[in-house]
């Protein structure tokens, strides 16, 4: 999936982010796998991607079920 902030022109489309998922066989009893991807490098610093994937992380953690 990815994820774009401006869904209207292409052009105007300056940070995107992927995010790729996989769904184990036990889900939702563990938490998805999943990678960020940084689509928009010039614009987004990959540490700032590293810390949201982290976060996601953790928050996945406390959803579990």
């Amino acid at each position: 999936m990815t994820i774009n902030a401006n869904t209207e022109s292409e052009d105007m489309n300056y940070l995107k982010i992927k995010i790729m998922f996989d769904l184990q066989n036990s889900y939702p009893e563990v938490a998805p796998h999943f990678r960020l991807r940084n689509l928009s490098p010039d614009y987004i610093d990959n540490k700032f991607v590293d810390y949201c994937e982290t976060q996601l992380r953790n928050r996945a953690e406390e959803c579990i079920g």
